[in-house]
């Protein structure tokens, strides 16, 4: 790499001139965040008055808890994110008025405050919130889009790739509407053309950049090249330094095994993280714990009348203790003791060995059957996640000795334990539960934990309990 070039970008004092990481938040986002919040007030308000013939304290409070809640978990999830596709922004929306409304029920029902409010109005409100923040969110993107493509001059944009990130990078750079760039070519490169070469031509090679970019009045070039590659782009870059055009790098981190990839800053130096627990920090994970405990606790109240029916079962059924303990692998590796309801008859087996239940197993008892069906032997693991060594979500945590015989046969499988172990997660609402006696097996269900944790939030989080009650019912692989 050349020196010259390297000194004429660092400063003497080695830190950089100025933040590398800015935010890039057009008037449009701020409009959509003031109007629906807007909306949803002015809405709280007129239903009020038009129900009770006024807007007395009470409502006022649950404006102001409304705004705050609302604006936590708005950002939380990035709703008003410029890089969203109308169908996302919208879906985004809806998930975080969700989860906004669950919240101010849940602050109601414990507060013992829910009875205060009319229920026509909060329904009301409810519906009439989400279609007007719907409208606006839409509505303004309508308006942009109208506005790029009849008023003003796009950003000339060349792509200078190869491979999967070119093709998803010119399809999305193409089809947003909040985005002035318009790639009107490709640069060929001499490796992998995008599959997508047929939406835009090719307008010459990559040893032509500087005359290509004279002949066509190029504004601006995405350079979206492989690791192997990193040469040329600093050429590039020095030859297209006179050129009065924007450069802009793509790294292609997605050659990498990603666990849960993020972007930061540190001391103005931008920071990739390559893999990552979700759970480090941040209030996403925040969140996820307050809502794990207070559901927990929650759960364990309402059930605490089935918790007893289902010991003396147990107790009836067959000797032995009603808990059953043993000691699984959990949040980034660490042991704990993970507790379940008794559905075996009391057994020995040699050390480090555990034999999975299988189908007719005639260790299982006659309550015990019953209840592995329907996982109501898991009951007792809410216990674990108010002690914070599980989650409501998450992957399923297997026997110590099950991890370690897959993980020598499946790559990243510990993997899976960057985050904490839940009593349900995305594998198991995907259909897979039950036995994993092969490795084809467990490895699908890696994968699908992989992917939870890579995409995970609150708002997924949610999902996955709504669907779990189904996924109970529906899965005959349990035994």
């Amino acid at each position: 790499m050349n020196q010259a070039f390297l000194n004429s970008a660092v400063p003497a004092s080695g830190l950089p001139k100025r933040r590398l990481l800015r935010q890039h938040t057009p008037t449009v986002q701020g409009f959509q965040q003031v109007m629906c919040a807007l909306s949803v007030i002015g809405l709280l308000y007129l239903l009020t008055v038009d129900r009770t013939g006024q807007f007395d304290s009470n409502y006022r409070i649950l404006m102001v808890l409304a705004s705050g809640v609302g604006f936590f978990v708005y950002r939380m999830l990035g709703v008003f994110s410029r890089f969203a596709r109308g169908h996302e922004a919208l879906l985004s929306m809806l998930q975080a008025w969700a989860v906004t409304l669950a919240i101010i029920i849940a602050i109601g029902f414990f507060t013992k405050t829910s009875d205060l409010y009319s229920r026509q109005v909060l329904i009301s409100w409810s519906l009439l919130g989400a279609l007007s923040q719907g409208a606006i969110i839409l509505g303004s993107r309508a308006v942009v889009r109208l506005w790029q493509n009849g008023m003003q001059n796009h950003l000339r944009s060349v792509m200078v790739g190869e491979g999967w990130l070119a093709e998803h990078l010119l399809a999305s750079v193409n089809k947003n509407a909040f985005l002035p760039d318009k790639i009107v070519g490709l640069v060929d490169t001499g490796g992998q053309a995008p599959k997508l070469n047929s939406a835009v031509p090719t307008l010459g090679r990559i040893e032509d950049i500087t005359g290509l970019v004279q002949h066509f009045k190029i504004d601006r070039i995405y350079l979206a090249l492989p690791f192997e590659r990193a040469a040329e782009m600093v050429t590039l870059q020095e030859q297209l330094q006179d050129q009065q055009v924007d450069l802009i790098w793509v790294p292609d981190i997605y050659a990498f095994n990603l666990v849960n990839p993020s972007v930061r800053e540190l001391a103005g130096v931008p920071i990739i993280s390559l893999s990552e627990t979700p759970l480090a920090s941040g209030s996403q994970a925040f969140l996820k714990s307050i809502m794990d405990r207070v559901l927990a606790a929650v759960l364990v109240v309402m059930l605490a009348p089935l918790f007893a029916i289902l010991a003396i079962l147990i107790k009836l059924d067959s000797k032995g203790p009603v808990i059953y303990r043993q000691m699984r692998h959990g949040w980034d590796g660490r042991e704990f003791s993970i507790l379940k309801f008794r559905s075996m008859v009391m057994h020995q087996e040699s050390d480090g060995q555990v034999t999975q239940a299988t189908k007719d197993d005639d260790r299982i008892t006659g309550i015990g059957r019953f209840m592995r069906r329907t996982s109501l032997d898991e009951l007792p693991q809410l216990f674990n996640v108010l002690a914070g060594t599980m989650s409501l979500v998450g992957p399923r945590p297997h026997a110590i000795a099950h991890n370690l015989e897959f993980a020598s046969q499946i790559k990243s499988y510990m993997t899976r334990h960057r985050i904490k172990p839940g009593l349900t997660g995305w594998a198991q609402v995907q259909g897979h539960r039950g036995e994993t006696d092969t490795v084809e097996k467990m490895q699908a269900r890696v994968n699908l934990d992989l992917e939870y944790i890579n995409n995970w939030s609150v708002a997924l989080d949610i999902w996955i309990l709504m669907r779990t009650p189904l996924a109970l019912l529906m899965n005959k692989n349990v035994f």
